[in-house]
């Protein structure tokens, strides 16, 4: 007896599951955003959903390649034809035409239907539009093009390219119009004038160890007209380490320089007059000891008295070199000699001054010593500059242990290079200063000395040339304890010298190889 089918009606759930197999089926098909059509061997579209109609038109009876983009042949790269020939499915990006006539863009997944026997009757096309996200790459790319082609000569940082004979071989807008013409040109022509190398040469040593560095930098524009510059000099690094080229960014910061020029001459001129109000009543406390000076003088004369004569006749002399040391400080800061740069040895000036104060720092009972490195070669600096400084400094210090209620002194002058920055330091043991002298030792017309002896001019002085070699100065000192001051000039900051042909006398300033 042959059983007969379960003819029991379905049950709801069995019924719910029929419905979505049969919207997965037949409705899914034309409510998915994605355009799919079937293609057969011959290329024409057999079947194709409402997005693809909507997409493309009618396609009945139409080849793909008609369809997508309007051609009368098949595409010269076909990726049906591929995953026809070998089954593969492919993802792959085109361009067609819309059914407006619109260009599209979409990225097409050909998808092999394959038959038990291994052939392949259909291939189904899936595309998505990605017109949008291709305008936008190619908004990216014109973006792109212009940083390349165009930022180049908008910046307003005048940009170089410079090879390895220091020749320019490329630049913007901005360099063109500063320096002029550049072609066939070596750097140090365009940018300074000259016929050779520069001595301190940021091209050179970039070229030599692929550092990048940063510099200022002085020359002359197109017009001749003097420029300070901050240079950034970039190596261009090929694969196996060559640098061919080198990359020079720079920024004009002349107007910035002026400003620091003249705000340093104002300053200067400020405290020259509040000096003279200064002066004026030391000069006049001065001269009520020259009217007592001659009154003694005068009267030991009277009275046959040569004791009294003698007496008189030194306060004349004290008060006389008094108003002479005053007159003399006071002439020197405000003359404002520019610096005469040279190159010298930067111990000479240490050796000089320690030579010019130990006699009177032992008479003292202060022990005046120098600790000089010996192996700092020659710089360019203002060498009677440096000599004030340190005689400045060492002469504070000497003050300072004659002060101090401590027996003896101490005082060291040294110098010292480390990493290309020259430093001279003046220590001591003696007094040291409170807070509030810190606060106003770089003051105009302040001193700690006992009165009549100083005018508050020698720091000024010493800030003042320090500033000229485009270093700085420091100091530490704690009351009763001492102080140390140092002048810290980095050996690529020093000015250019005064007499041009004097470099060539220095062995470590030659031109780069």
């Amino acid at each position: 007896m042959i059983e007969e089918p379960d003819r029991r009606p379905e049950t709801p759930d069995a019924l719910h599951r029929t419905a979505i197999h049969n919207w997965v089926r037949y409705d899914l098909w034309d409510q998915v955003p994605v355009r799919i059509g079937i293609i057969d061997p011959n290329f024409e579209i057999v079947e194709a959903n409402r997005a693809f109609a909507e997409a493309y038109g009618a396609w009945q009876g139409r080849s793909c390649y008609s369809v997508y983009k309007g051609q009368n042949t098949r595409c010269m790269h076909c990726s049906a034809a591929e995953t026809f020939a070998d089954g593969r499915t492919r993802v792959r990006q085109e361009r067609g035409t819309t059914i407006e006539g619109a260009p599209s863009h979409y990225l097409v997944r050909t998808v092999p239907i394959t038959r038990e026997d291994g052939s392949i009757p259909f291939v189904i096309e899936m595309t998505t539009d990605i017109s949008a996200m291709t305008a936008l790459g190619q908004e990216s790319a014109s973006i792109r093009s212009w940083v390349r082609n165009e930022l180049w000569d908008q910046v307003p940082v005048r940009i170089c390219v410079i090879d390895r004979d220091y020749k320019i071989v490329e630049a913007n807008q901005a360099f063109t119009a500063s320096y002029g013409v550049w072609g066939d040109q070596h750097c140090y022509k365009v940018y300074k004038g000259r016929e050779e190398h520069c001595r301190r040469c940021e091209a050179a040593d970039t070229f030599a160890d692929g550092q990048i560095r940063v510099r200022e930098e002085e020359g002359l524009t197109v017009d001749g007209q003097p420029t300070w510059y901050l240079v950034r000099v970039v190596p261009i690094v090929r694969p196996d380490g060559s640098i061919p080229y080198i990359i020079e960014m720079s920024t004009d910061i002349t107007q910035t320089k002026v400003l620091e020029r003249e705000k340093l001459e104002a300053e200067r001129l400020a405290v020259v007059g509040q000096t003279v109000a200064g002066l004026a009543h030391g000069v006049k406390n001065l001269l009520m000891g020259l009217d007592g000076g001659m009154y003694m003088a005068r009267s030991g004369i009277e009275k046959g008295d040569p004791q009294r004569l003698a007496d008189g006749w030194g306060v004349l002399e004290d008060a006389a070199s008094r108003i002479t040391f005053f007159v003399k400080e006071f002439l020197e800061f405000s003359k404002g000699r520019p610096p005469t740069v040279g190159i010298v040895d930067p111990n000479a000036p240490a050796r000089q001054v320690v030579e010019l104060f130990v006699e009177s720092a032992r008479l003292a009972g202060i022990e005046l010593t120098a600790e000089l490195q010996e192996d700092i070669t020659p710089a360019l600096m203002d060498e009677a500059g440096i000599h004030t400084c340190l005689t400045n400094l060492v002469s504070n210090a000497l003050d300072a242990c004659e002060t101090s209620e401590k027996e003896g002194g101490h005082v060291v002058l040294s110098t010292t290079e480390k990493d290309g920055v020259i430093t001279y330091q003046v220590s001591d043991d003696g007094a040291g200063m409170e807070y509030e002298v810190k606060k106003k030792i770089f003051t105009n017309f302040f001193s700690t000395k006992a009165s009549g002896k100083g005018t508050g001019l020698g720091l000024l002085t010493t800030s003042k040339i320090v500033q000229e070699h485009d270093g700085r100065v420091s100091f530490e000192s704690t009351e009763g304890e001492g102080s140390v001051f140092s002048l810290i000039f980095p050996r690529n900051r020093l000015p250019l010298p005064t007499d041009e042909g004097t470099v060539e006398d220095c062995p470590l300033e030659q031109a780069p190889e």
